[in-house]
């Protein structure tokens, strides 16, 4: 017997013999008819599980399509915050750099140095990778 059944949830610890839990009815004979004329023994459950005390996991809760909605959603809550940011600190600021002078409202330049900062950040990190990359592939 599996660990998992179907449905994802693992089965329930058995005392070694086939005996139904106490209160059940252990014959075939305990079948009644539903309205419909359909046959359904006591052990089987509304979903199908013949296993007593088991909860269908529904498989869209991780599926790629939740996901990506998931974080469809935060990015949208994370870009409304920067909105709401950069309009709060729209006062202009003097910028210089390179030698180049310009005004920016003060939002906009704490972004603008944020996205520089996690660019850099990636290029090492992206560098760190390749460097791992060819150090296994020398190694094999």
């Amino acid at each position: 017997m599996s660990t998992d059944d179907q449905y994802g949830t693992p089965p329930t610890p058995s005392t070694g013999t086939d005996t139904p839990p106490a209160g059940a009815d252990a014959t075939p004979s305990a079948a009644h008819t539903s309205p419909a004329g359909a046959s359904t023994t006591a052990a089987t459950t509304a979903s199908g599980s013949t296993k007593q005390g088991r909860k269908r996991v529904d498989l869209a809760k991780n599926s790629r399509t939740a996901r990506a909605w998931s974080a469809w959603i935060v990015g949208a809550i994370i870009l409304i915050f920067l909105l709401v940011f950069i309009i709060q600190n729209s006062d202009s600021t003097p910028v210089q750099i390179f030698g180049w002078e310009f005004s920016l409202p003060l939002g906009v330049t704490i972004l603008l140095a944020a996205i520089g900062g996690a660019l850099v950040t990636a290029l090492i990190g992206a560098a760190r990778m390749l460097q791992m990359r060819r150090a296994a592939r020398k190694q094999r």
